[in-house]
């Protein structure tokens, strides 16, 4: 890389379930730095690394059991200040699962590690800029199309809306009061000795969970054009204060390899002279880039940090599997810049997850497996760069 380029690079979603805390559980103290310790030192190379914080932080937790419910320790954060990140985004479906004040708390907790909070205005700008120099500055937006409110039935005060941009009222989900005080009823069950006894008369409590891919196409995925509009008002205003414009947006269908109608949709709203690169989360798998009329669409980047056996997965959409996608800039021309994207794995190894990149796990791998990782990688590259190519080599990065 020449000296005048400033690396950037964008992970996808960074989940934290129980296995993964209890795991991270040694000598009565928390300590997540083995998750990242085979890519640590080529995260080191870039000089911005922006992440999507899907669980909500807290110094004292122990992690939550429940497995669409996050909760983890704060020592998370220490871990990825550790790794080389330097902003996290807060505004998506899990930003309050610890409720209101655990947002808060959250966006505390991160700040006070000295990293930089992208998806609020509490106790900031909306628009989180990047500075590489006097002259060049980068604009970060970012929304969410809603929350878990039909899962945690939290929802954000009136006085707190305008701290997070949406599609539409995440206060405003149609869930019926007897079905929240059903579920509200379970949580406080779980923690007395009736709880036993509720289970033996609600079998259904013990179902399978059944994974299934979500189409986001249907018309009970909502937007109102106010929200949009409110999304569009802080993109220009972006715009007008730096040369790049990036807007985060956490939407799509999850487990979903194709990019839904309404996803397109949402986004076309912003391919305007506004916007110039989109970058995906939500979908929990890699999803395919396109360009269109000069702007970068980066649908989703796929998971960076999940727990590979979590039964919600439906693992034949290879959700195990991330990109890292960097972004060259000539931090003294602003037209000279360039995309790069690099894959990783999680891998399950004695209990313990850990992130590779693929070039580095297809080096310690015996032949049979490593044909499989080639054939899932792939699978990755064609999905991502929108192709079909039968053979690929293994690479550290490739190039758009």
């Amino acid at each position: 890389m020449a000296k005048n380029y400033k690396k950037i690079t964008f992970t996808g979603d960074i989940m934290c379930e129980y296995p993964i805390i209890k795991s991270s559980y040694k000598n009565n103290k928390f300590d997540f730095s083995y998750l990242f310790k085979n890519i640590k030192s080529f995260l080191s190379k870039s000089d911005f690394i922006i992440g999507n914080l899907e669980t909500p932080v807290n110094n004292n937790s122990k992690g939550s059991k429940d497995i669409f419910l996050f909760d983890s320790p704060s020592e998370l954060i220490d871990a990825l200040k550790s790794c080389g990140f330097t902003h996290l985004n807060v505004s998506n479906n899990h930003m309050l699962d610890c409720g209101y004040r655990g947002l808060l708390n959250t966006i505390k907790i991160i700040k006070k590690s000295g990293l930089c909070v992208v998806g609020t205005k509490i106790n900031q700008d909306m628009i989180s800029y990047i500075k590489l120099n006097g002259k060049l500055t980068i604009s970060l937006v970012s929304f969410s199309y809603g929350t878990n409110y039909n899962v945690n039935y939290n929802r954000i005060p009136s006085k707190g809306l305008n701290n997070f941009l949406f599609l539409d009222n995440p206060n405003s989900k149609r869930v019926e009061l007897l079905v929240v005080i059903k579920n509200k009823m379970k949580r406080v069950l779980k923690k007395t000795i009736m709880f036993n006894f509720y289970k033996k008369i609600n079998r259904s409590r013990n179902r399978e969970i059944i994974p299934n891919i979500i189409i986001d196409n249907k018309e009970e995925f909502n937007y109102e054009y106010s929200y949009i509009n409110k999304i569009k008002h802080y993109l220009k205003l972006a715009k007008k204060n730096s040369q790049f414009t990036i807007l985060l947006g956490h939407c799509g269908g999850q487990f979903n390899v194709e990019v839904g109608d309404y996803t397109k949709k949402v986004v076309s709203y912003f391919c305007d002279n506004d916007m110039d690169f989109y970058v995906g989360m939500h979908p929990h798998v890699v999803q395919k880039s396109q360009i269109i009329d000069n702007k970068y669409l980066f649908y989703s980047l796929g998971n960076f940090l999940i727990y590979p056996n979590s039964p919600y997965l439906v693992l034949n959409t290879l959700p195990e599997y991330g990109i890292l996608l960097h972004l060259y800039i000539n931090e003294k021309d602003n037209k000279d810049f360039y995309f790069s994207f690099s894959i990783i794995k999680n891998c399950l190894i004695d209990n313990k997850v850990s992130i590779y990149l693929i070039d580095d796990l297809y080096k310690i791998l015996n032949d049979f497996d490593k044909n499989k990782l080639k054939n899932d990688v792939i699978e990755v590259y064609n999905r991502f760069l929108n192709l079909n190519v039968k053979d690929l080599d293994i690479n550290r990065e490739y190039f758009l």
